[in-house]
């Protein structure tokens, strides 16, 4: 397969030339992006755990952390274990984060109030100033993956993250790279991905950018409309970040590695070319 960029490590299929790249990167009305270990070395999810973000708020805080920290070590055990090694640890990271996020960061339920099924609830407001406090300009601005705000800064699509994260952390990173709009605490990306092609038709052209198989069901209903000629969706681009590089790029069209440089590169010199083209006409 081809590989764009000595240092980005960028491999694509192999009926993508970096002109037709180019040409999809520069032409995409929208680009859609998971946040966790896709734009972000590492998971904020897990740093506010790292951190004990709202442990000391809740009452016996520390107790209740150490028993969620055990019970988190066990779970992950068995998921290394199991024969879906990777599904099954995607599962437990989101099953033990809820667990904090109820344990920790949420407002607790009085014997009085009854539980709303419909919406979580409030962040506690000490949590929201710790959020604040901690994961600022700088943390994000050090978080992210070489070349990721650059290569926001050159694409010209709208961009949306759709995030299982909480509404503080995705609005900081979305604030800080530009972002158009995001939608956090998705527990069903596919869903939410389905209403927002029904609900915008001038999304002709998508670029997705995903890490893992979390998202292989987001990128199989984004495929289905793709094919499909009633729908306004004609193409799709599916950016997977993949550090190893040994993914099977049956789901993805170009997997990228440490940085986003090549890219940004490749976006770059098909604006130059376009440029120089409506030049000589």
């Amino acid at each position: 397969r081809p590989v764009l960029g000595e240092l980005s490590l960028n491999l694509v299929k192999d009926c993508l030339t970096e002109e037709t790249l180019g040409s999809k990167l520069l032409s995409a009305n929208i680009c859609i992006s998971d946040l966790d270990h896709t734009d972000t070395v590492n998971s904020p999810a897990e740093d506010l755990a790292k951190n004990r973000v709202g442990v000391s708020s809740t009452s016996l805080g520390v107790l209740k952390f150490s028993n969620w920290a055990f019970w988190t070590g066990i779970n992950f055990l068995a998921a290394f274990s199991s024969e879906n090694q990777e599904q099954a640890v995607e599962r437990v990271k989101e099953q033990r984060f809820a667990a904090y996020e109820t344990a920790f960061l949420r407002e607790q339920i009085t014997s009085s109030q009854k539980p709303d099924l419909g919406c979580p609830r409030a962040l506690k407001e000490e949590v929201q100033q710790e959020i604040a406090s901690q994961f600022n300009k700088t943390y994000v601005a050090k978080s992210l993956f070489h070349g990721v705000k650059e290569f926001y800064q050159a694409l010209p699509a709208r961009k949306m993250y759709l995030s299982r994260n909480i509404f503080p952390l995705v609005k900081a990173y979305a604030d800080y790279l530009g972002f158009s709009d995001f939608q956090a605490e998705v527990k069903n990306k596919a869903f939410w991905l389905e209403h927002l092609i029904l609900n915008n038709p001038s999304w002709r052209r998508m670029i997705l950018r995903i890490d893992g198989v979390a998202e292989d069901e987001m990128i199989n209903r984004a495929r289905f409309y793709e094919k499909q000629k009633w729908s306004s969706v004609e193409d799709v681009l599916v950016i997977k970040r993949s550090l190893e590089m040994k993914d099977d790029s049956k789901k993805s069209d170009v997997l990228i590695s440490t940085n986003d440089f090549g890219l940004v590169d490749i976006i770059r010199a098909s604006r130059n070319q376009k440029q120089v083209a409506q030049k000589s006409y």
